[in-house]
């Protein structure tokens, strides 16, 4: 949430994490300004054993936990500059940024 708030917020952070290419079209509000460069890599379904959402959704994993089953989770899509938070189950799969501090 630090890097999200730093960017003005949930409203526009995720624009300016996208990256400009990569998502499919339309690709609203990505500028990639902050460096993040997140990619549309989707998200590993283990009981359908596939990645689905490879262009639409990039999703990421926080360090935090909602309970024993679930993390809180962020996620970008291809149709918002929107950053949309929830909580996952640990089991699927998202990708992991690790950050410097």
């Amino acid at each position: 949430m630090v890097l999200v708030n730093y960017l003005g917020g949930i409203e526009v952070a995720g624009g300016k994490m996208k990256s400009i290419t990569g998502w499919d079209e339309p690709n609203i509000g990505a500028t990639n300004s902050s460096g993040f460069n997140g990619f549309p890599a989707g998200t590993y379904i283990p009981w359908l054993d596939k990645v689905r959402f490879v262009g639409i959704l990039g999703c990421w994993w926080t360090s935090v936990p909602a309970n024993n089953d679930e993390a809180l989770d962020f996620i970008l899509n291809h149709q918002a500059a929107y950053v949309y938070t929830g909580n996952l189950q640990k089991r699927i799969g998202s990708s992991v940024r690790c950050i410097k501090d």
